[in-house]
């Protein structure tokens, strides 16, 4: 893993800083999520199931928001009931 960090940075001295693949060897050069994935089995390696689970209440939100004047009132009591409770 060291020598593909070294190769990444080394990369992005040969290429300009606002390329397009700048951007995204630069995001590969999170480390410190990248080494906590590989140090713990348990980590999931992308974050589909999350944003499989929330994206009912996105959803719902964008809706309530956007589709009419009371929408935020009605979000809020969406939001408030589906906290969990302290």
């Amino acid at each position: 893993m060291t020598s593909l960090k070294s190769w990444f940075e080394h990369q992005l001295t040969h290429i300009s800083a606002k390329a397009n693949i700048a951007n995204e060897i630069r995001y590969g050069l999170n480390w410190d999520g990248l080494t906590r994935f590989l140090d713990d089995g348990r980590i999931e390696l992308d974050t589909n199931i999350v944003e499989r689970g929330i994206c009912l209440i996105i959803l719902i939100r964008k809706n309530a928001l956007f589709g009419y004047d009371e929408g935020a009132e009605n979000w809020a009591c969406i939001a408030r009931w589906s906290r969990p409770a302290n």
